[in-house]
């Protein structure tokens, strides 16, 4: 893998500026990303599709700790949300 230093002697022409103020490099972590909930569904079927998963209408929450086995799996009825 190479070096950051190795690419820019590589590729010397790409950060050849011609200002004296010095070029600036930001690196953005996609984890903080403010647009991306604004492009899903704002309903609580797709969030829990999202996070938990959907399967055949139902959820599987066998996974969560303390949780009774009659409450481990939940079932979405075809009603909308959105009322």
């Amino acid at each position: 893998m190479c070096s950051l230093q190795s690419v820019i002697r590589q590729e010397h022409t790409l950060f050849a500026f011609n200002s004296d103020i010095a070029p600036l490099l930001l690196i953005l972590d996609r984890r903080d990303d403010p647009v991306t909930p604004l492009l899903h569904q704002w309903s609580y079927q797709a969030m829990v599709h999202e996070i938990l998963g959907i399967n055949n209408h139902r959820v599987d929450l066998s996974g969560a700790p303390g949780l009774k086995k009659d409450l481990q799996v939940g079932v979405f009825v075809g009603v909308a949300d959105n009322s």
